[in-house]
């Protein structure tokens, strides 16, 4: 369950449970390999057009994400990272 999304211009946070997903708007070009290759299929297409354009990912079911990064793997950009609340 998603607890609280935050936009910071940019970036998007979501708080899922014990884990942060960070997508990073600018970062994304909208290739979307994320969702392609998610085994879970935790994202979906966004509907909102970037500033630059593009239909970023959004974390659709965060229920579903066991953490294994391959979003963070796959994805060209760095525009996600996938990480414990405790990470400092």
């Amino acid at each position: 369950m998603i607890n609280f999304i935050k936009c910071l211009n940019f970036f998007f946070l979501y708080y899922c449970g014990d884990y942060l997903i960070h997508i990073n708007s600018n970062y994304c070009k909208g290739c979307l390999l994320c969702i392609e290759y998610c085994p879970h299929k935790v994202y979906v297409k966004s509907e909102k057009l970037s500033k630059k354009g593009v239909f970023p990912p959004e974390v659709k079911y965060p229920e579903k994400c066991v953490k294994c990064h391959l979003c963070e793997l796959m994805c060209p950009d760095f525009a996600i990272i996938v990480e414990d609340k405790d990470d400092k």
